[in-house]
């Protein structure tokens, strides 16, 4: 979650929470999509293009809402159209969300199709294609030296800022007495030895689980209450010392094996992808499974006025989705789509984009909570 004056990291998680926060917003509203670039002198070229939307909708926005709140809104994209630090660290796409009160925005790696609304509840539809629960997860890198967390999809990988982690497994442990981080001498007993890497010194367990506990904190204050699987990246004995720490419920069993500091991205990535593959396969199975089984019973909708009144009422377990393109030729009809979004995140839905031949036909469906 950003602010006009926030400084935007190279890819801006979207919490849960803040999506249900923004999913929950009712009053004056304006959603902004555009495209960006990494780098370059095209980055200024993005701020401009913001602008120039912007200007689009000003009488919009006054006849909307009035000239008073659209001068609010109007004066608070203008200041990150005026924030060149921000447009010099980009990612593919940009999402704002605003009101009279405060400024939302995200840098995420999706190019965004240009677009801008103004309404009283904001438009998600767009962040649902990178927000697939259905498909999103973490990859976290664990070495001696070093710690690094990806998030990631399908078609993506980005690695996140990771200012709340520690560096390595000196940095978590500097602040210990010194006579504590001695390497275990002993070799009877219960005691267990274990090699690290590089450095070619023994490194004892509890050593090890006093690391992994730091960087498994710095991941909570991180990520936030997360249910997305988390994929480690390390060396094969890492993996069990870790899962015996971790207070995060989603850690896999299965790793990307081997010391992961000189792996890039994608190699990270083509790993990870092998690890949770037969995951998503199994839940898009028993999504499209439980959907065609409840077909005819009463407890699935294809209407989209019905959906809108059961996502109104909050009674949508899950709203099913052909695709991210769910734009109408008609205003009232796009509203409508929007709106059925956003109340159905509001109460607590799953949402997922799946393949079209799960939809018996369909664009969206919806399955409701018995």
């Amino acid at each position: 979650m950003m602010s006009a004056k926030s400084q935007i990291s190279v890819v801006d998680i979207v919490r849960p929470e803040v999506l249900q926060k923004l999913a929950s917003h009712s009053g004056p509203s304006l959603s902004i999509f555009i495209p960006t670039a990494r780098h370059g002198p095209e980055t200024r070229q993005s701020a401009q293009r913001l602008r120039k939307l912007l200007r689009s909708v000003s009488d919009e926005l006054s006849g909307e809402f009035g000239a008073e709140t659209a001068a609010k809104l109007s004066d608070a994209v203008e200041t990150l159209v005026q924030n060149d630090d921000m447009w010099q660290h980009q990612s593919d796409g940009l999402a704002i969300f605003v009101t009279p009160s405060e400024l939302l925005s995200f840098r995420l790696p999706v190019a965004f199709t240009e677009s801008v609304m103004v309404n009283n509840r904001f438009r998600l539809l767009p962040l649902l294609g990178y927000l697939n629960s259905d498909e999103a997860f973490y990859v976290l890198a664990l070495a001696q030296n070093s710690v690094r967390i990806f998030e990631a999809s399908r078609q993506r990988i980005n690695e996140l800022p990771n200012d709340l982690l520690p560096l390595s497994m000196e940095d978590a442990l500097k602040h210990e007495d010194p006579e504590r981080q001695l390497q275990s001498q002993s070799v009877g007993g219960t005691d267990v030895r274990f090699h690290g890497h590089g450095a070619g010194k023994e490194l004892d367990k509890q050593a090890l689980e006093r690391y992994f506990r730091a960087v498994d904190q710095g991941l909570i204050e991180l990520l936030g209450p997360t249910n997305l699987p988390i994929v480690l990246a390390c060396v094969d004995y890492y993996l069990p010392i870790y899962q015996s720490v971790t207070k995060l419920p989603n850690v896999l069993s299965e790793a990307i094996t081997g010391n992961p500091e000189h792996r890039s991205a994608t190699e990270l990535h083509t790993g990870a992808l092998a690890v949770v593959a037969p995951l998503h396969e199994k839940r898009t199975a028993e999504t499209a499974e439980r959907f065609t089984r409840q077909v005819g019973t009463g407890n699935t909708m294809s209407e989209l006025t019905q959906i809108t009144e059961m996502a109104t009422q909050g009674r949508i377990d899950t709203l099913l989705l052909a695709s991210i393109d769910q734009t109408s030729d008609d205003k009232n009809t796009g509203v409508q789509i929007d709106n059925a979004i956003a109340d159905a995140i509001a109460s607590g839905a799953k949402i997922a984009v799946v393949d079209p031949e799960l939809l018996l036909g369909g664009t969206m469906v919806a399955i409701l909570r018995h």
